[in-house]
């Protein structure tokens, strides 16, 4: 650093010279310089000439006394002793740590008003984050309150960069709580504080729900991977025995199977799932109910994120049915060419057909119509739709025309967006909806989407 400071030029200052306003990252500078190499001569003789044009005489003047202490000949120091007003003090070498002490106390506030606005403005700023963190703090902190005290208990706040970390407890359960892209529905351990979630948000349940039901009407147990239950009909019977999500308070009137039941489904899929509303909501396409995937389960983002590296993705759409939902959200989009799921034609070769159009996805839809009111869950309210996919790729696939895509490698592609839409529904144009969720996907993943 001494180096790149030698070959500045050094001037004696000359009298009735303007006073200039400190510059605190040059003088910061030469006091590192100090410090670092001693003597340090010629950044002492900068900081000299920076003192004094700064009318910080006192302490220009220390300056220079320690300047002829280390060479009692230098006829810079000398030439500024004499032009600096006398002092009554002894030649003392002192640190530069002492020297910065001593400025900040001689600097003086030139505009007391003005320091005062800014001041007044910092307090209200910090107040402000304050009240927004003890609001923020004050749901975990009331959960912790209700959760039992024992000894093998691990209850632990994480706050980072403004987030509320998690609270974890060495039975297994996690509470999440995140000020961005997390689900407004935490991760619970229990049944109970699973369906107490599902109060704040009863159209994610009633869509579960409904999914499940629709997979048990197609006889296909596969649809359900993971299911507790393992037939179609004893899936019927416990749909059937359940109350409405909205009037379901608590699991004390289940049964064990039901019970078992209704935990696997509202947890098994590993994912964050929300109604999309308020800066989630896509408003050409108000006329659908949506739903947005947060967080996909956690193997599906790991392989898509691998996949992706640092490229962009592009915004593509697939039509499917209720039915299979389920398996969409705990497998991800699977190629069902050629095998017992696969519904359309394989033209285009094996793999998942998606197209940039959302109307050309949409006519892939099958709607979801149980003939008689037994083979439907009771409360659902979305029984008659179509489902359509909005998705990320990582990748163009295989073209087959000019705006479908074969993607044969499933890590290429993942779940964002669900929209369930009436049986005459269409969809907009993509120019109405591509944009909106290309900036909606840049906040999920930036971690600036607020979801609350």
């Amino acid at each position: 650093m001494v180096s790149s400071l030698k070959h500045r030029p050094v001037n004696i200052l000359e009298p009735n010279q303007p006073v200039v306003p400190p510059n605190l990252p040059l003088m910061n500078e030469l006091y590192e310089a100090i410090e670092e190499s001693p003597p340090a001569v010629e950044a002492r003789k900068l900081l000299v000439q920076h003192l004094m044009a700064c009318g910080l005489l006192n302490a220009a003047r220390d300056v220079v006394l320690e300047l002829l202490s280390i060479d009692p000949n230098d006829s810079d120091a000398q030439a500024w002793l004499v032009k600096l007003p006398q002092k009554e003090a002894k030649v003392v070498l002192a640190p530069a740590k002492a020297l910065r002490k001593y400025l900040a106390r001689v600097i003086e506030i030139q505009d007391l008003e003005a320091a005062r606005s800014q001041l007044s403005n910092a307090y209200k700023g910090l107040f402000s984050n304050v009240k927004s963190l003890h609001w923020e703090m004050s749901s975990p902190r009331s959960l912790l309150q209700k959760m039992p005290r024992t000894s093998s208990s691990i209850r632990s706040f994480s706050v980072l960069e403004n987030k509320i970390g998690a609270v974890e407890t060495s039975a297994g359960g996690h509470i999440s709580f995140s000020r961005h892209t997390q689900s407004k529905r935490p991760c619970r351990s229990t049944l109970s504080d699973q369906i107490r979630d599902l109060q704040q948000d009863i159209q994610v349940g009633d869509l579960l729900l409904t999914a499940a039901q629709a997979a048990a009407f197609s006889g296909n147990m596969n649809l359900l991977p993971g299911c507790p239950v393992k037939t179609s009909a004893q899936v019927t019977q416990i749909l059937g025995g359940l109350s409405s999500i909205a009037a379901l308070q608590a699991p004390t009137n289940l049964n064990a199977t039901q019970e078992a039941f209704l935990k696997w489904i509202l947890s098994h899929y590993g994912g964050s799932l929300v109604s999309a509303s308020g800066q989630m909501q896509i408003p050409s396409m108000s006329h659908a109910h949506q739903f947005l995937l947060t967080k996909a389960a956690p193997n599906l983002e790991k392989a898509f994120t691998e996949k992706k590296g640092h490229l962009s993705t592009k915004i593509v759409f697939h039509g499917t049915s209720l039915d299979r939902l389920y398996a969409i959200l705990t497998q991800g989009l699977q190629v069902g060419s050629g095998g017992p799921l696969q519904r359309h034609g394989a033209f285009g070769g094996y793999g998942i057909y998606v197209s940039e159009n959302p109307n050309t996805a949409l006519a892939y839809a099958t709607p979801n119509i149980a003939p008689t009111s037994e083979y439907r869950w009771h409360s659902s309210n979305f029984d008659n739709v179509r489902v359509m996919l909005g998705c990320e790729a990582s990748g163009n696939g295989v073209g087959y025309s000019s705006d479908v895509h074969v993607i044969q490698d499933p890590s290429m592609l993942i779940v964002r967006y669900i929209f369930l839409m009436p049986p005459a529904a269409t969809a907009p144009l993509s120019s109405h909806i591509v944009p909106r969720m290309a900036s909606i996907f840049a906040s999920l993943h930036s971690g600036k989407l607020q979801t609350v």
